[in-house]
């Protein structure tokens, strides 16, 4: 892996709940109904989402369908503690 580029990511993260969310951000209505009653299993403070999109920034040499600039989206993150 040493020949691939480091990404800065960013997130907008919720600390506790019930707290203002300073970062507009579209999230999934089964998100917002734990995140409000304070029943998110995944503790705080918390990554929201798991609908994601962004900008491939670079691949690795066996990636043929993506090259950097490439808008993707992603449906299917998986978490235990955190995104």
């Amino acid at each position: 892996f040493a020949n691939y580029n480091v990404i800065k990511c960013q997130a907008a993260v919720a600390w506790e709940p019930n707290a203002p969310l300073i970062v507009a951000s579209s999230l999934c209505h089964a998100e917002i109904f734990h995140l409000f009653e304070g029943k998110d299993k995944r503790g705080f403070p918390t990554v929201l989402g798991h609908e994601g999109a962004g900008v491939v920034e670079s691949v690795g040499p066996r990636v043929t369908d993506f090259k950097p600039g490439h808008k993707v989206k992603c449906l299917d993150f998986y978490f235990k503690k955190h995104n």
